[in-house]
């Protein structure tokens, strides 16, 4: 183990990676990203894909096999052996799987015995195939490992969410910078002299939007002569753009490259060159993804503020349409009626309304928050006093709404009004918020 021990430290490519997933036969037992054969474990349902779990796997099969995946072999009546996994039982027949990933099917009635040797069905020696670097490389490709990306002066890397004009706007200022043979010019504010084709241009991304298209733009500038060169435009969920550079006379252009469709979720985009190159590939000074369809006027995302009055039967609805909404970092989306894109803690609703008859209230939510950004504490103030801490509840999905009551407040009759905020900093984002329920508490109910 020590003689591979190296491979912890270094830093694999992914691309080659995936070529030695396939020359070292891992494809005849194990299916990754849509290449190989779903015999063996499925390698993206394991939660430990770490270099360190994955060279104990390579280097000893048995150290760790569960009995589904153990070698068999099967000895029939007329002396024939059969060795491999079980893939397969009836109340006739069985079958095994070969470590080249035949199937071979064998009569139950022809068996004289089946042997279990306890040995894993993967096959030993699989270090021999690969070198070091072939071995961090094929780590790199089923772990998702990377190199960390370069520190250049200028450029700083953070996390891109979509803006108020809806869209997300990548620059290369804010992008990972991968490879050698690629700089980022500070006073252009664009990645330049890109000659490798391994050097990349990423950016991550988090989508509070639940399945949206976006069209596809670039912004860079290219010679005529280096004119032509083929690059992607890549989402880590697999969609790709592909285009080829056009000549821009050096001048900083903004072209429309293709679609692309995103869940709500994390992601990252990369830019990257399709082939080896020969001089460079452009300067690139962003990438921008833009709503699809019919352009999004401001309009759409301005709510309509009003004063809320108390209805016949006591309850005052405060919905997302009708707060003021201060600060950066939450918008009012029409299309769904409620406050999202809540990333910004100084970001809040405020909400006035009219109360005739006072009393006891109920205070409810109308809410939807994804079980992985849930979590998030948030406050309710009254008349500038804090009534209500909490923390966000997962709903299962942005697009999921659940209602349900949070505590009770005195109201008095007369004017008053209510904010609702972060309660901290937001991890992802904080809610997508239809409105806020105050309604008349029953007679006996608990405060």
């Amino acid at each position: 183990m020590d003689k591979y021990s190296p491979v912890l430290t270094m830093h694999g490519d992914p691309e080659r990676g995936k070529k030695t997933f396939d020359e070292a036969t891992c494809v005849t037992c194990h299916k990754f990203q849509d290449i190989g054969e779903r015999i063996g474990p499925d390698l993206e349902t394991l939660i430990d894909r770490s270099p360190k779990t994955l060279i104990v796997a390579v280097i000893d099969p048995n150290r760790a096999c569960i009995d589904r995946y153990v070698e068999y072999v099967a000895v029939t009546n007329d002396g024939l052996t059969f060795p491999g996994m079980l893939l397969e039982e009836t109340s006739n027949s069985i079958t095994l799987v070969d470590t080249d990933g035949k199937q071979k099917v064998i009569l139950r009635k022809d068996i004289d015995e089946l042997v279990f040797t306890g040995r894993s069905h993967m096959s030993e020696g699989l270090e021999a195939k690969m070198n070091l670097q072939q071995m961090a490389d094929l780590f790199a490709f089923v772990g998702g490992a990377e190199p960390p990306p370069r520190q250049l002066a200028g450029n700083k890397p953070q996390i891109i969410v979509r803006g108020d004009d809806t869209a997300f706007t990548m620059r290369a200022s804010s992008a990972e910078i991968y490879g050698d043979d690629i700089k980022f010019d500070a006073k252009a504010g664009s990645v330049a002299s890109w000659t490798g084709q391994t050097a990349r241009v990423a950016w991550k991304l988090r989508n509070f939007v639940t399945n949206r298209t976006y069209d596809v733009w670039i912004d860079y500038a290219c010679d005529n002569a280096a004119a032509g060169k083929p690059f992607i435009v890549q989402l880590s969920n697999r969609q790709t753009v592909k285009a080829k550079t056009q000549g821009t006379g050096g001048e900083y252009r903004q072209v429309k490259l293709g679609q692309v469709t995103m869940r709500a979720g994390e992601y990252k985009l990369s830019v990257l060159s399709e082939s080896s190159l020969t001089g460079e590939l452009m300067n690139l000074r962003g990438v921008r993804l833009v709503p699809a369809g019919p352009v999004v006027r401001a309009q759409a995302f301005a709510n309509k503020p009003q004063t809320v009055k108390q209805a016949k039967d006591g309850a005052v609805q405060l919905g997302a349409i009708h707060a003021k909404v201060n600060g950066p970092g939450v918008v009012f989306e029409g299309k769904y009626g409620n406050l999202g894109c809540w990333y910004k803690p100084q970001g809040h609703p405020l909400w006035t309304f009219e109360v005739r008859q006072g009393g006891q209230f109920e205070l409810w939510l109308d809410w939807a928050c994804m079980d992985s950004t849930a979590g998030n504490a948030f406050q309710v103030q009254l008349d500038k006093a804090v009534v209500l801490e909490a923390k966000v509840p997962g709903t299962g999905s942005w697009d999921k709404y659940r209602q349900q009551k949070f505590g009770s407040v005195q109201l008095e009759p007369g004017n008053h009004s209510l904010v609702f905020r972060a309660g901290g900093p937001i991890k992802s984002a904080l809610i997508d918020l239809r409105g806020v329920k105050l309604l008349p508490a029953k007679p006996g109910s608990k405060k």
